[in-house]
């Protein structure tokens, strides 16, 4: 297995390499004499123990030494004849951490310009630069900044499941060894080229395992260094290069690490997915109640993978971003399964990248590598929901149910939990309370109770079913609504009450109206509190109403003197409205005082003129409200023709509430139409006005006024 980094980018703008003048240890300043500092790019303490390396006398000449406990090192070298080979204005190449082969233009060697393969120090970053030589002695110095290796997780098999039905994963086998090698190049048009790879065998056996909508990769850490170039515009045998970071690589497997299970996120669109690898779409019904159906591929030769992963580390001042390849040629055992679930009944769309071959089928394996994308390209799972009936007709204190259907849609499988709510005046209760729909369909009851108090009218009931499931994501929400028809009917009294005198008939008319589009047979009943001393009857007795309609019957009551509450009640099923009639039953007397009015009359008139009378209206009960008699003015018997003459002639009398009698007074003298008899030289005549006082349209009490007038000689 190979892992390549395809690449590296810069997080910030790259870092020129500090300058190569300033020393951080002690130096000697001899002649013909490079010497250095070797420090941490870091924390700017001394690195000891790295090995440095200078191309001096010759063009394929390198001297070695090592830098000490205060990260110094030095260089003098000579040519055979004693002479030194360090002399002003020269630029020596210099590389610490390894061997840098050089030549001169034309490059006689195939490694010319190169960064060694392999870091002496895998702990360790490198660094190669050339020495410009510019004192008159032949004497130079400088400091090195060197990174040290940081870790990062390489990247062995990647699983990718971005639907609920696909469970992945990937078996090592320990049938062969795992060859690892890791490999970064940078482009650019830089001369200098750094290249590095690292080579290390093991033999282990590992499954790892993906559950459905879920992003992992397998992965393992090791030391990754840099490159970094000191160079100057000053070049000596043939050695050439930018300043900066030139190159990244891994060294080793970090001593006692482990292979890690890294969580990820899925970083490709699965309807372009890359095209250096081939992908299928592939239609797979897994039938309810059926076990997963699993495709295992196990590998039969090379592959190469390009994982969409990266990692970031810091080296020589520098945030890098690394990315990753991987390419396989000798694991004939390793083995990557795909396994989907039951699909509830639907045939879905996936797509499997990389993945070659023909689609999965009982017969058939894809072609799959140690990476696996799958997604679902069918219409997000849904489901449906809906109630029967979604209208109920119900009458307050009575019961209805509706049954709530659920339905899967494009393999949604899942358990949706059902919440209700309802106005102010309806139950509701859920049974069950969930729907599981890893079956196709699911249902629950919702019974709805109209309390007796509940007003007649048109209610909403909704029924709300929510998957919160890691299946849905985001949640998926549906309603259905219920309407509650409530349906009554009113009764109520006009007038309300009465008061009649004693076997009067009080009446009043009861009305009865359908609400809410009630229909039904109301049976109406009275009942009279005290329970005697009054009588009633109500006609019709039964009442049939369509949606809409008023109706009415009358109730009529009669008896003996005192106050009663008559209760009327229509009846339909449970239903029962009442409404009441307040009757009150007096003894009324009506009085006229004086009952007579005399007159002497002669030939000039009657003397006096006009006289007045009070009339007084009484009862033994006492009522709480005023109570008003029309009077009615009438002639009496012996008066058949009586046409008085009037001065006030009232047409009402009240008794107060609270009070037992009221009166009014009229003023009268006589008129035509007098009934006369003679006797002798006088003549009396005499007017009889009869004065009735009607209550709710009927006699209460009756009195009689007399007038008499005397003509002649008349008694004084």
């Amino acid at each position: 297995m190979v892992i390549l980094i395809l690449g590296i980018s810069l997080l910030s703008v790259p870092m020129v390499s500090r300058p190569a003048h300033a020393s951080s240890c002690n130096l000697t300043y001899a002649n013909n004499t490079v010497e250095g500092c070797i420090v941490n790019a870091d924390d700017l303490t001394a690195v000891t123990g790295q090995n440095v390396y200078l191309v001096a006398c010759t063009y394929n000449t390198t001297w070695s030494t090592t830098a000490d406990s205060n990260g110094y090192f030095s260089f003098s070298p000579t040519h055979i004849n004693g002479t030194p080979c360090i002399v002003p204005n020269l630029a020596p190449p210099l590389t610490v951490n390894g061997v840098t082969t050089l030549s001169s233009n034309p490059c006689y060697f195939s490694q010319c310009n190169v960064v060694g393969y392999t870091a002496d120090n895998p702990l360790w970053g490198q660094w190669a630069g050339d020495v410009p030589v510019t004192d008159s002695n032949g004497h130079s110095s400088l400091t090195i900044y060197l990174s040290p290796a940081q870790q990062a997780l390489i990247p062995f098999a990647a699983l990718y499941s971005n639907t609920q039905f696909a469970s992945l994963s990937y078996q090592m086998s320990t049938s062969h060894s795992h060859t690892t090698s890791l490999s970064w190049s940078i482009g650019g048009g830089t001369q200098l080229q750094g290249s590095f790879s690292s080579t290390t065998t093991q033999a282990f056996s590992l499954t790892f395992n993906n559950r459905p909508n879920y992003q992992s990769y397998l992965a393992f850490p090791y030391y990754v260094i840099g490159y970094e170039c000191g160079g100057t515009p000053q070049q000596t045998f043939g050695f050439s290069c930018s300043q900066g970071l030139q190159a990244v690589g891994a060294t080793e497997q970090v001593p006692g690490g482990n292979y890690q299970f890294v969580r990820t996120q899925e970083s490709l669109n699965p309807y372009s997915p890359p095209g250096n690898q081939p992908y299928l779409t592939c239609g797979i019904n897994v039938p309810l109640g059926n076990s997963p159906e699993t495709w295992t591929y196990t590998s039969t030769g090379s592959t190469a993978t390009t994982f969409g992963i990266s990692s970031t580390v810091n080296l020589f001042g520098q945030g890098v971003n690394l990315s990753y390849s991987e390419a396989s040629s000798s694991e004939q055992s390793d083995a990557t399964s795909l396994s989907i679930s039951s699909t509830n009944g639907a045939t879905l769309s996936f797509r499997l990248w990389p993945a070659s071959g023909s689609c999965p089928t009982p017969n058939s394996t894809p072609v799959f590598s140690n990476e696996l994308h799958v997604w679902d390209l069918s219409p997000a799972p849904d489901f449906s929901i809906s109630a029967a009936p979604t209208s109920l007709s119900l009458t307050p204190g009575s019961t209805g149910t509706s049954t709530i259907n659920l339905a899967s849609i494009n393999g949604f499988s899942a358990t949706v939990p059902l919440s209700v709510s309802a106005p102010s005046g309806i139950g509701v209760t859920l049974n069950p309370t969930s729907a599981d729909l890893t079956q196709p369909s699911a249902s629950s009851t919702a019974t709805i109770y109209v309390p007796p108090s509940t007003a007649a009218g048109t209610y909403t009931v909704t029924v709300t079913g929510t998957c919160n499931a890691p299946t849905c994501n985001p949640s998926i929400t549906h309603t259905v609504n219920i309407q509650v028809q409530v349906l009554d009917f009113s009764t109520w009294a006009s007038p309300t009450s009465a008061i009649v005198y004693p076997l009067a008939v009080a009446s009043s008319t009861i009305t009865v109206s359908s609400l809410n589009g009630f229909s039904g047979t109301v049976n109406l009943a009275w009942a009279v509190v005290p329970g005697s001393g009054l009588s009633c009857t109500l006609n019709p007795t039964s009442i049939t109403l369509t949606s809409g309609q008023t109706t009415t019957s009358t109730l009529s009551c009669s008896g003996s003197d005192g106050s009663y509450t008559v209760t009327v009640t229509g009846t339909s099923g449970s239903l029962s409205h009442s409404t009441t009639f307040a009757v009150d039953v007096g003894n009324f007397i009506l009085t006229v005082n004086p009952s007579e009015l005399d007159w002497i009359c002669t030939s000039h008139g009657c003397n006096p003129g006009m006289q007045s009378a009070t009339l007084q209206i009484s009862t033994s009960t006492v009522y709480t409200t005023d109570t008003t008699f029309t009077l009615v003015y009438g002639c009496g018997i012996g008066s058949p023709t009586c046409n008085p003459t009037w001065g006030t002639k009232p047409t009402t009398i009240t008794i107060p509430a609270g009070q037992t009698s009221g009166t009014a007074t009229l003023t009268v003298q006589p008129g035509s139409g007098q009934s006369c008899s003679t006797s002798g030289a006088r003549t009396d005549c005499y007017t009889y006005i009869q004065i009735i006082a009607n209550l709710n349209k009927a006699s209460a009490a009756q009195t009689t006024l007399t007038l008499y007038a005397c003509h002649g000689i008349c008694p004084v």
